[in-house]
């Protein structure tokens, strides 16, 4: 007889063990059996772990990028300091070189004395206009008239001449003589009437004839006296022509020396804007750079202004550079504008503020011909 033993109920599960009930004993086959099954398991779990993982990985970025803030593992790691847009200009940017209008004429170039790329040095003459000739021979007119006058105002100076004098003392006794012979003619009429020997009736003519001389006399007289003399007033008018010929003469002198423009400031031709035969207008004649210092003009966002200092190292680079160049914060601008380099986001409430800060870059020649260049700037702690 045996006893029957009751299987559990999850008794099918469990794989016969080698060697007890099934018959046959155990073996290396069983033994690999076992380790098999073993091998799954484990493989299994390890994926649902990993499985479990990637799920709340993705799930947590895109919690993060739903809400806006930002994913910290999933960006570089970001050079420290102050980063922000630029672009290259020499010092004191680029200096637009004009003339004004002269004498109400167009501006019209005549002839350019450099090229672009030339240096030139402070008050070196880079250009004449067409109205050159025409003021010159207008000066030349303006500086007779100026001798003219002053010719005049000497004679006014001088008085009259001696000769002048001479002629007018000889009229006077011309006169003086014939006013003592009309005088002796009428006492004898006047003697000749009382005795009754001539009639009355020519006395008048007689008085006549000498009140006449007489008047002759004293404007004769009047007049060598006023050869004699130099009047203030004739003098003052002298002067006074002489000064509004002088006047005109330095206003077209003026003029004329405009013709020729001058570089105002040592540097580097950087643009031509009006050729010879052209008239130039608001962008002037040509543009001149100090390229032998560069800068770059860096806009700094309104909240970053406190971390700012002069002296602080910079570091620039850019697409057009070859490689990064440094430089030293050399100034910090004193008024907050509107963002220029940067595209602006029409979303935005208002425009980006921003500060210029002037980095003095170090000397490298190639930064010559990239003036306005757009750059990324990074200024150090």
């Amino acid at each position: 007889s045996f006893i029957h033993r009751k299987k559990p109920d999850n008794a099918w599960l469990e794989p016969p063990v080698e060697g007890i009930g099934s018959g046959r004993p155990p073996g290396r086959h069983g033994q690999r059996e076992s380790s098999d099954m073993t091998s799954r398991r484990t493989i299994s779990v390890v994926v649902l772990v990993v499985a479990a993982a990637t799920l709340a990985g993705v799930s947590f970025v895109l919690l993060q990028q739903k809400s806006g803030a930002p994913v910290a593992a999933a960006l570089p790691a970001a050079e420290p300091g102050i980063g922000c847009l630029g672009r290259i200009e020499p010092e004191d940017g680029l200096i637009r070189v004009s003339a004004r209008a002269i004498a109400g004429q167009p501006s019209i170039v005549a002839e350019l004395k450099v090229r672009e790329g030339d240096s030139v040095r402070a008050g070196q003459v880079v250009a004449i206009l067409n109205a050159r000739e025409q003021l010159a021979a207008t000066m030349r007119h303006a500086e007779s008239e100026v001798e003219v006058k002053q010719t005049r105002l000497a004679q006014v100076k001088a008085g009259a001449k001696a000769a002048d004098m001479a002629a007018q003392s000889a009229e006077n006794a011309r006169i003086a003589s014939e006013l003592a012979t009309a005088e002796k003619e009428l006492r004898r009429y006047e003697f000749l009437v009382e005795r009754g020997i001539s009639p009355a009736a020519g006395l008048d003519s007689r008085r006549q004839a000498v009140e006449s001389t007489r008047q002759q006399l004293e404007s004769a007289r009047a007049r060598l006296k006023s050869l004699t003399e130099v009047r203030r007033e004739d003098v003052d008018a002298a002067q006074a022509e002489v000064a509004e010929t002088e006047a005109d003469a330095l206003r077209v002198r003026s003029e004329y020396a405009q013709t020729l423009v001058h570089a105002p400031v040592a540097g580097r031709v950087v643009q031509i804007h009006a050729w010879p035969g052209e008239e130039f207008g608001s962008k002037g004649i040509l543009e001149i750079g100090k390229t032998d210092r560069m800068y770059a003009i860096a806009e700094v966002a309104e909240a970053d202004v406190p971390k700012l200092r002069v002296g602080q190292q910079a570091t620039v680079a850019g697409e057009a550079l070859a490689n990064k160049v440094h430089g030293v914060v050399d100034s910090i601008g004193m008024k907050i504008s509107r963002n220029e380099l940067q595209h602006l986001d029409p979303t935005l409430f208002s425009d980006p503020r921003v500060v210029e800060v002037k980095i003095r870059l170090e000397s490298n020649p190639a930064l010559a011909s990239l003036i306005h260049a757009k750059v990324s700037v990074v200024i150090h702690p």
